[in-house]
């Protein structure tokens, strides 16, 4: 099932040619992944909602490209973005990613350091955070960092907040079948740290399934 045929069924409206996600959603570091250039949106989906919006968009962007090859010819690699903006979150410029603890130890070795809960070790050897620390350290509370142990600790997770707007991504492209989950997952995330509850309810998981 492609994203013009599911949007329908799940009340969203397919992307079209106008809706740019880069002009949507200026300033998020993901525009600045890769070489800069040959980016692309494959397609994607919107709704509306009482004072907000999700916008779900398969992007693709040129990761890296072999000195020696044409300049046409580039490894483009392709993630599928979920955006959800609401006037009921006021988010620091923030950047969240699960990783070994392996990894850690290397980036420690050169000098990279994250954000650490003294408190809960077990976080912050799964978790790279980045921000303003006191803003992030208030996010992170107990719950809030026991559902991101429960349900990324070994699963992909990137994600980026600014003033109204989260970003979720799993690091890669999946199908919009499987988009149901990145859309539940963004939203127990607002829910989190929204002032006021937003009202928006995940269409059931049946209408994410392709017709047999």
């Amino acid at each position: 099932m492609n994203w013009s045929e599911l949007a329908p069924k799940v009340k969203f409206e397919s992307l079209n040619g106008k809706d740019q996600p880069k002009n949507m959603f200026p300033g998020f570091s993901i525009w600045d992944w890769g070489t800069g250039r040959f980016s692309q949106t494959l397609g994607g989906m919107k709704t509306a909602f009482p004072g907000g919006e999700i916008v779900i968009v398969d992007y693709e962007y040129e990761h890296s490209r072999n000195m020696r090859a044409p300049s046409s010819v580039g490894m483009q690699r392709g993630l599928t973005l979920c955006f959800l903006r609401h006037p009921s979150l006021n988010l620091p410029e923030m950047h969240v990613r699960n990783e070994a603890p392996i990894q850690k130890v290397f980036k420690r070795a050169i000098g990279r350091h994250d954000i650490f809960f003294a408190e809960d070790p077990e976080f912050s050897e799964r978790f790279e955070v980045q921000g303003p620390e006191a803003k992030v350290h208030q996010l992170f509370r107990p719950e809030v960092r026991s559902y991101f142990l429960r349900h990324f600790e070994f699963a992909p997770l990137r994600m980026e907040t600014a003033g109204d707007t989260i970003l979720l991504h799993f690091g890669m492209m999946i199908s919009p079948d499987d988009s149901r989950l990145l859309i539940y997952r963004i939203m127990e995330i607002a829910g989190f740290w929204a002032k006021d509850k937003i009202d928006y309810e995940v269409p059931p998981e049946f209408f994410f399934k392709a017709e047999a």
